[in-house]
């Protein structure tokens, strides 16, 4: 018998001791995606953390039920466009990250910063999801300039 796993999970906002949890995972993702300068990858995490210190984005977090303080995923959006959404990778293709995403904007379809294998593959299954260079402008828009 299959459990409904979304019973057993909460999306809440995200907590202070969260916050460093989210800025790893976010860099981490990032510097692995297919030929991404280290610079840039830095620019873009400086960037992502400004928003999330800063309480200008909007994001949320994905705990057990029972355990609030064990991080299973996060959102964050600008605009109601997803700058980043992560899942656990042994939690992925259970409809956790959709949870997420929904929780966060009802926009259809859902515009991302980042065109990610995950993007990818929720597209192929039908989810209303696209790339928006908005979206990923509207990140680097936090940026400092890099130095010369």
């Amino acid at each position: 018998m299959t459990t409904n796993l979304l019973q057993h999970v909460a999306v809440c906002p995200i907590s202070p001791a969260s916050v460093p949890w989210i800025e790893a995972t976010f860099w981490h993702q990032i510097r692995n995606l297919r030929g991404k300068p280290w610079p840039l990858a830095r620019l873009e995490s400086e960037a992502f953390s400004r928003l999330l210190r800063g309480k200008i984005a909007s994001a949320a977090l994905l705990t057990p039920v029972d355990y609030p303080e064990d991080f299973l995923g996060w959102v964050a959006a600008l605009d109601g466009q997803v700058l980043y959404a992560y899942v656990r990778a042994s939690l992925r293709r259970k409809g956790l990250g959709a949870a997420l995403i929904t929780a966060i904007t009802d926009a259809a379809p859902v515009e991302v910063a980042y065109w990610t294998p995950d993007a990818q593959s929720m597209a192929v299954h039908g989810w209303p999801i696209s790339y928006s260079a908005s979206a990923y402008h509207a990140l680097l828009s936090f940026a400092r300039p890099m130095a010369a």
